[in-house]
């Protein structure tokens, strides 16, 4: 191949990269704000969703959200029948290697009991306020922040609690 062949396939490479690292480079900088309305980018993209769509999403996080009640429930039911019945149900959920089962004892369990207690009596006191368990004001759609879905990156949360993105 001769020298000036490969010099102008090297300077296509070249610019190749540079266009494609330019690309990706604006594309992550970028931020998520809808520069038209000043509104965040998934809330803007929520209000463009379908109904069905919205409805589905809707649906799904009240089915998770059940679910996860439902786990909460059992687990106090089994922390009050005892230290037994709190690790039957915890290797029902979890499984045998859970990490809480090797933190929490026989010995330390009452005392573990006593802070599942307190939980309780503050979920108690932030629902009469109107704050989700993550400290989130109303309990509508994902976002939580005063009822408008997406109003919060990052805030969705799956049937374990913790987040999805």
């Amino acid at each position: 191949m001769k020298k000036s062949n490969i010099m102008l396939t090297g300077a296509a490479a070249l610019v190749a990269l540079v266009a494609v690292s330019g690309i990706a480079f604006s594309t992550f900088a970028a931020d998520d704000t809808d520069t038209a309305t000043d509104r965040p980018f998934r809330t803007h993209a929520w209000e463009n969703l379908s109904d069905e769509a919205k409805a589905e999403m809707e649906a799904l996080r009240a089915e998770r959200q059940a679910e996860r009640e439902t786990r909460r429930a059992e687990m106090s039911a089994a922390i009050n029948e005892g230290y037994d019945a709190w690790v039957a149900a915890v290797n029902e959920q979890q499984g045998a290697d859970a990490l809480i089962l090797s933190q929490i004892n026989a010995d330390n369990f009452e005392r573990f009991a006593e802070g599942h207690g307190y939980m309780e009596q503050g979920r108690a006191i932030f629902d009469e306020l109107g704050i989700d368990d993550r400290g989130h004001m109303g309990r509508k759609g994902f976002g939580g922040h005063g009822g408008k879905p997406g109003g919060c990156r990052g805030m969705m949360g799956d049937a374990s609690g913790a987040q999805v993105n």
